[in-house]
């Protein structure tokens, strides 16, 4: 099959084109991250609530992105059994019925095994998810596909303020009850808008799936792909920005609540308007020169914070600055994935990588956070610049996937 060709007959959308099926598949991730972006609201108004320590919320939450990084691994082994559309629309159901169990819970022990059944409920989606759009759109297009399902994601963590009005408004229960019915309204509608045919039979095992997966990685794109993708989670947006940058301008510049709301939501609006751009000029430019541009950029817009004092229009620049640039480079490695991955690999492979994205990505934010305590916001936005330049480097020694590779 040539690499710019849809698979198009594994993949249809009962109603409507590829495009109904981006809508599907990014509605659910906006869903799960709304979700996400809320639960840090709820926890101390829960914690008050079901009378539990800050070590057990720390356990909790540890926990929550322990299994949902680690389950991503399996994503591809479900894939035997059920088809992907499946179990990503079973998986918002299911988050949702989560999430009337964690409104409901009593006790900690009942919050807690919630969360857990959340998080493992979607863990899934993004492996999956993207899996699913390399298969419905041509190469020439895919760009765009797996941009759109990230900004989707993006979309959901933008909406996150406003769900935590509601909290206040109506109490933290309440609020995620009514989260619930858009994410249940979600999986409904992937159950119902779409059908998918049945792969072809598989003779290896699953540990024998996973292991091919990482014998891809001897290939010198993938393996170089890999790298970037663990090394540039030192400065990604969705992780290590949205970590740092909240506290930079609260504690550092010490803006008002009301100015630094306003800051970082002109970040997460420019993170859905520069994640959705990066797509199509990925696939117009070329995936290998769209990620040295997007690297070589963010280098300088972070740098640039260490010249920042208060509240300026520089800042203001800065700001818009993050949200366009830095975030671009998550789906443009991902589409980098993609068009790298045999198509009876490209599960397994995206699987795989989730797992070492996210679980890398989480010890470079409690290695951040130990930088921060130690050394402040100076040295690290020039490590978070290093990461670029060192991920920019394994980029600039792959080569352009060429336009027949399966």
């Amino acid at each position: 099959m040539a690499a710019d060709a849809p698979t198009a007959d594994l993949v249809r959308p009962r109603l409507g084109g590829p495009a109904a099926v981006l809508v599907l598949i990014s509605g659910s991730h906006a869903v799960i991250h709304a979700y996400t972006a809320v639960m840090p609201l709820i926890y101390p108004l829960a914690l008050v609530d079901l009378h539990f320590s800050l070590t057990a919320l720390g356990v909790m939450v540890a926990s929550s992105n322990l299994v949902g990084g680690l389950l991503q691994l399996g994503a591809g082994a479900l894939t035997r059994r059920l088809r992907r559309h499946t179990i990503i629309g079973w998986g918002a159901v299911l988050l949702g019925l989560s999430g009337i169990g964690t409104a409901l819970a009593a006790t900690f022990a009942q919050f807690f095994a919630m969360n857990i059944v959340g998080r493992a409920a979607t863990s899934a989606q993004h492996p999956l998810g993207n899996s699913l759009l390399s298969d419905v759109y041509a190469r020439s297009r895919r760009g765009m596909a797996i941009a759109g399902h990230v900004a989707g994601g993006n979309v959901g963590t933008l909406l996150a303020p406003a769900a935590g009005v509601v909290v206040v408004a109506w109490g933290w229960r309440q609020a995620l009850l009514l989260l619930t019915i858009p994410a249940i309204v979600a999986g409904v509608a992937i159950l119902a808008g779409m059908s998918e045919a049945a792969g072809p039979p598989r003779e290896r095992t699953v540990g024998r799936d996973m292991l091919a997966a990482v014998r891809l990685l001897r290939r010198r794109n993938l393996a170089l792909v890999f790298a970037a993708g663990v090394i540039g989670a030192g400065g990604r947006g969705l992780g290590i920005v949205t970590l740092i940058v909240p506290l930079f301008l609260k504690q550092q510049l010490r803006l008002p609540t009301a100015e630094v709301n306003i800051l970082y939501g002109i970040v997460l609006v420019g993170s859905v308007i520069g994640t959705f751009a990066v797509g199509p000029i990925g696939d117009w430019f070329g995936r290998r020169r769209t990620l040295l541009l997007s690297y070589g950029l963010s280098v300088p817009v972070t740098l640039g914070l260490l010249g920042v004092h208060g509240s300026s229009p520089w800042l203001l620049l800065l700001m818009a600055g993050l949200g366009l640039i830095v975030y671009g480079e998550s789906p443009l490695l991902q589409t980098f994935v993609a068009d790298e991955a045999p198509i009876a690999e490209r599960d397994a492979l995206f699987s795989l990588y989730f797992a070492m994205a996210f679980g890398v990505g989480s010890l470079w934010a409690a290695g951040m956070g130990v930088a921060l305590e130690r050394l402040g916001y100076g040295p690290v936005f020039v490590i978070m610049a290093m990461s670029y330049v060192a991920a920019g480097a394994c980029i600039a020694l792959t080569r352009e996937p060429p336009d027949s590779n399966r």
